[in-house]
């Protein structure tokens, strides 16, 4: 079974960076899932959905990394800035 490298990225209106957890800090998903969610405390930079940024964090993070890469995006559907978000997204 191949090593996953895995991260986790919190958005809301822009990137919260306390929520930002970088490849392989942690060595099962339950860690990253546990560490992730207790950080996600809903604030003013946390109600919009910066859809373009999240993508844009998580393609520089990938970035470096060789092979095959998957970023999975749970969001409401509802980016503030629909155009930007197509532009990374295509």
């Amino acid at each position: 079974m191949p090593t996953v490298k895995q991260g986790a990225i919190g958005f809301g209106t822009t990137v919260i960076q306390s929520t930002v957890i970088e490849l392989n800090s942690f060595s099962t998903y339950l860690e990253l899932y546990i560490n992730f969610m207790s950080k996600m405390v809903p604030d003013s930079t946390s109600m919009g959905t910066g859809t373009f940024d999240a993508i844009q964090r998580g393609t520089n993070i990938f970035s470096s990394i060789v092979g095959e890469k998957i970023m999975i995006i749970f969001t409401d559907g509802k980016s503030d800035n629909p155009a930007l978000t197509k532009t990374v997204c295509y």
